[in-house]
């Protein structure tokens, strides 16, 4: 509990007056120039004592006036996260909310006066009677006369909100021999033709761990694919971990215009150590934060964390890219989809019979490689959701088509998907004659 009693009460009898001046001067920073975003850097001991970034930002000023970060402050004397968080937080808060700074003279009776002395102010110019406020600054000159510059004290930014915060893992000594972790359950889907340009494809993201938590040191893996599960052959790699994880709780269908303000949508990203950030609502809107739940693609504006490793989103924009808005049960699983992802253009011949996927990982030294029988084996049946039928494919060419008559067999079709799904291809016909 601070001491905030004023050392001194000062007023018009006390202040030296400099000619016609007011004798107390205040200087009041624009609240459109504070910076709202403060980084410190400190030594974290459960993480060998690398330096790790730590950043305190205040997203109501953000969104107010633009992203304003002040110069990074080195604090490599603090080994601990949770100090340096507070730390961030006050530096923050100091330098957004204490706007309001007063320089005064006095005369050598307060030569006494120390920075960080609080003294009370009465100035009925300025509106101020016994308003505390910190010395920062005390200069004396020849003649005894103090040049004293103070800080208005405001008590509640004094004191920082311990929010639950990410934090760095520690990826030990790394062996280059050392046996690099299995994937996880990996994320294996075909997006819809507004993402592939009319090439079906399948989209692949895996993440490394054991028993449900990330491994630090895995790096990425080999994917290899086979028709028979028996002949395997390497199609490329996932060259960084993708954020996935499961539901913590269900998430409604939402059959309203978007964005659904009204669910939220929690996840667990422990098994990935994924990290989540807020956007905009026209970057979410296009699909800027797109994630994938069951099927369904979908965005969202705010990531709250809300424990390690866990998070709260919200105003979701559902059913993108024409998807089907659903209801998803907790434990379905969550990706977040980004170029951590590989893209493998799928073989018309592949379309629906199965194919077998092993993902064979490695550390992040490029090596300690997995064994191909030591990984397990994954089914999957495409369906070729992301290439243009063959009807809109000879539409969009310009090309002349013949169906045949109206008692004739079918010959050609393309699946449209639902009549109340949201239009994903346009073909221009040109002018009507």
């Amino acid at each position: 509990l601070p001491n905030l009693t004023p050392v001194v009460s000062l007023d018009d009898d006390d202040f030296q007056v400099d000619g016609s001046n007011d004798p107390v001067q205040c200087q009041i920073t624009d609240p459109a120039e504070a910076y709202n975003v403060e980084r410190i850097t400190v030594s974290d001991r459960t993480n060998q004592y690398n330096s790790t970034p730590i950043e305190a930002r205040d997203e109501a000023a953000v969104n107010r006036y633009g992203v304003r970060v002040d110069t990074g402050t080195s604090a490599t004397e603090i080994c601990d996260t949770s100090v340096g968080s507070v730390v961030a937080q006050l530096l923050l808060q100091q330098t957004l909310y204490n706007r309001n700074t007063y320089s005064f003279k006095l005369d050598a009776r307060y030569c006494g006066l120390n920075p960080m002395d609080i003294v009370a102010l009465t100035d009925e110019y300025l509106g101020m009677a016994g308003t505390a406020v910190r010395v920062l600054t005390v200069e004396e000159d020849d003649t005894g006369v103090l040049a004293i510059t103070a800080q208005e004290l405001l008590v509640g930014v004094g004191t920082a909100v311990l929010y639950a915060r990410q934090t760095s893992t520690s990826m030990g000594v790394l062996s280059a021999f050392a046996t690099a972790a299995p994937v996880n359950p990996p994320v294996v889907f075909e997006p819809p033709v507004a993402l592939t340009g009319g090439v079906a494809q399948v989209w692949i993201g895996a993440s490394g761990g054991v028993g449900g938590v990330a491994a630090p040191a895995w790096a990425g893996a080999q994917i290899w694919l086979s028709l028979d599960s028996e002949t395997y052959s390497c199609i490329g790699d996932v060259t960084a971990p993708c954020r996935q994880g499961a539901l913590l709780a269900a998430l409604p269908a939402y059959a309203g215009a978007n964005p659904d303000a009204v669910d939220t949508l929690s996840v667990d990203l422990t098994q990935s150590a994924g990290t989540l950030a807020s956007a905009t609502a026209s970057a979410a809107a296009s699909g800027a934060t797109m994630c994938l739940v069951d099927g369904e693609l979908l965005s969202f504006v705010t990531a709250t964390l809300t424990a390690a490793d866990q998070y709260a989103l919200g105003t979701l924009y559902r059913g993108q890219f024409g998807t089907t808005t659903a209801a998803h049960a907790a434990g379905a699983q969550f990706a977040r989809v980004d170029d951590a992802f590989f893209e493998y253009d799928l073989p018309a011949s592949y379309v629906g019979q199965v194919i077998w996927i092993k993902l064979a990982s490695y550390n992040a030294g490029g090596a300690g490689m997995q064994g191909l029988s030591d990984c397990i084996a994954y089914p999957y049946v495409p369906t070729g959701a992301g290439s243009i039928g063959p009807v809109t494919t000879a539409l969009a060419l310009g090309q002349s088509l013949d169906l045949g008559q109206v008692t004739d067999g079918v010959a050609l079709t393309d699946d449209f998907g639902m009549t109340g799904d949201t239009s994903v291809i346009a073909v221009d016909l040109g002018v009507l004659t």
